[in-house]
């Protein structure tokens, strides 16, 4: 196993291990209920900050209508959670799956041409995940999907919950409403997000 593999099974295992401690502490000092499906939720409604050296891209995809004008949004932090970047682009008449695989692919590609050769793409789409997961995107996005990556060293993609997403999710609705090829890029967070999500805070 490689040491980048290991150090993703470390934190999954300590991070899963911690919150079961929490839980069970709290059932038998505060007297509140324990229910592993609610704690696996919590999870999930948490930004959750990547690996030292390795950035976080959370993404999502917007279409009015299916197909219908579709928007790509991307946002980036560092390991300590600093924000690095946001991203806004319109798309033409799109479906809703390939706009979410063309936000994963967006964000691999900006991420590449900033110097952020290690990152953790997180998606509200579990349908999308699983196709990357399983390589088994839109054929007709296989080409730009390798000329996205291939500069990249490591890539993880996950799910998580829309709630705990909300920030990409503003930015592709952004996009959706800029004309097709029309993008927005600024490495200082924009006036009109208002709002993005904190390390271990939860969404509901």
């Amino acid at each position: 196993m490689s040491p980048y593999l290991k150090d993703l099974w470390i934190g999954a295992v300590w991070g899963g291990t911690n919150l079961i401690l929490l839980a069970r502490n709290n059932s038998i000092f505060e007297e509140q209920s324990f229910s592993l499906n609610q704690e696996k939720r919590k999870w999930h409604n948490q930004l959750h900050l990547p690996n030292h050296g390795e950035i976080k891209i959370n993404t999502d995809g917007a279409a009015r209508g299916n197909p219908g004008k579709g928007g790509i949004g991307c946002i980036f932090r560092e390991s300590e959670g600093k924000f690095l970047g946001s991203f806004a682009q319109g798309l033409g008449l799109v479906s809703n799956n390939t706009v979410e695989c063309k936000a994963i692919i967006k964000g691999v590609d900006l991420a590449a041409s900033n110097g952020w050769p290690i990152a953790w793409v997180e998606s509200d789409s579990k349908s999308a995940v699983e196709a990357f997961n399983s390589d088994n995107i839109p054929w007709n996005l296989e080409a730009e999907w390798a000329n996205a990556k291939r500069s990249m060293e490591q890539i993880r993609i996950s799910a998580t919950w829309r709630k705990a997403n909300f920030s990409a999710d503003v930015l592709s609705k952004r996009g959706a409403y800029l004309l097709d090829g029309l993008s927005e890029f600024s490495l200082s967070r924009p006036e009109f997000l208002k709002k993005i999500e904190i390390s271990m805070q939860e969404y509901f």
